[in-house]
This record gives C-alpha cells, structure tokens and sequence, in this order.
C-alpha cells in the first residue's frame, strides 16, 4: 500500500504540471521508492534465491537513487530552476562506480541459505558514504536556505524543509540504522512514514 500511495501521489502532482521540473523530479521519487518497495517485498517472501539475490543486488541503488532525487528536487523546488551541468555530473560520476560494482561479488559476495540472505560486500560501506554524502548536503542546503529566505517566504521555505528532512530521516534515515544493526523492523516505521511526508510535499 506504501508503494501504491505514493506512485499515485507522484502520478498525481506530474500529471496536474508536466511542465514543472519540480513536479517531474516528485514523480521520479515517488517511482524508485515504488521500485525499492516492490524490491524489498520480493527480498522478504519469495523463496527463490535467484530472485532474493537478483533483487538484493538492486535494492541499495533504488535507496541511492531516492536519496539524490530528493535533494535534486529540493534544490529545483526552492531555487525555481536547474540544478548546473557540473553539479549534475558530479552526482552521477559519484554514482557510476556503485552502479559498475553491483554485479561483481563487490555488492553481493554470495547466499546464506541457512538466514536465506544475500552476504553484503565491501560495496555496502560506499553505499553508506553515498547515502550520508546526500544526506548531509540535503540538510546543510536546507538550513542555509531557511536562514537566507525572506520573510515573505520563510514560512515555506521552513515546511517544505521539515518534509523533505523527515521524508529522508524516515526511508533512508530507518533503512542504515536497520542494515547496520539487523533490527529490521525499523523499516516498517519508515514504510508508513514516507508517503505520509510526500503528500505533505506533494500539497
């Protein structure tokens, strides 16, 4: 339900300004954590290793991609345009190395059959560094941008914030503390949490 709820409010805001890169870059959020949802269900049920290990071996880079389109569509939001050609291919030259890795034993070093887990490679602590790196800049930009604002528009500036910083402290926030200390039920206060700070977004 978490998936669905939040492809349509993605859906929704897209379809009512296509025009808007603000909208576009909502939309695309919405659709990876759909994908990271979808993802995470078949990891958690499906008694097929191939399917686990497959699934597995895609799953952070759903997270990463959520985690970069949510300050992208922060900045795109808050600052009414795009973000520059350097900055853009700065993003992606951090991202192609994790993405050239996910097939090798780097991101998935074999299958525990006994927990029916994939066995994490050296890969998961670039995944950390990439997850914090977002999410510090998320923060950092934020708060420069609340102290900055005008009065005409500090009140925005503010909320919009507050959602977007417990969007990520809720998906990507729940989904390091889980990985690192195998308390997997975190994640559930996550799944509920995120459309909920989307639609506050999406409004």
């Amino acid at each position: 339900p978490t998936a669905v709820v939040m492809f349509l409010l993605g859906l929704f805001v897209y379809a009512r300004n296509k025009e808007s890169l603000s909208a576009n870059l909502l939309f695309f959020m919405a659709l990876f954590f759909s994908l990271w949802v979808a993802g995470d269900m078949v990891i958690w049920v499906s008694p097929d290793s191939r399917m686990v290990m497959f699934w597995w071996s895609l799953i952070n880079l759903f997270e990463v991609i959520v985690s970069m389109s949510t300050l992208y569509f922060a900045y795109a939001f808050l600052e009414q345009k795009d973000a520059s050609l350097r900055i853009k291919l700065f993003a992606i030259m951090l991202l192609l190395p994790f993405m050239a890795l996910i097939p090798t034993e780097w991101n998935l070093s074999g299958f525990d059959t006994v927990s029916c887990e994939a066995n994490q490679g050296s890969l998961i602590n670039y995944f950390y560094f990439l997850e914090g790196l977002f999410s510090l800049s998320l923060v950092v930009y934020l708060v420069r941008k609340i102290a900055q604002a005008p009065k005409t528009h500090r009140k925005q500036t503010i909320l919009f914030s507050l959602g977007v910083i417990l969007f990520l402290l809720s998906f990507s926030g729940t989904n390091i503390v889980a990985s690192m200390t195998d308390s997997w039920h975190i994640l559930q206060y996550g799944l509920v949490g995120s459309p909920i700070f989307v639609a506050f977004l999406a409004f």
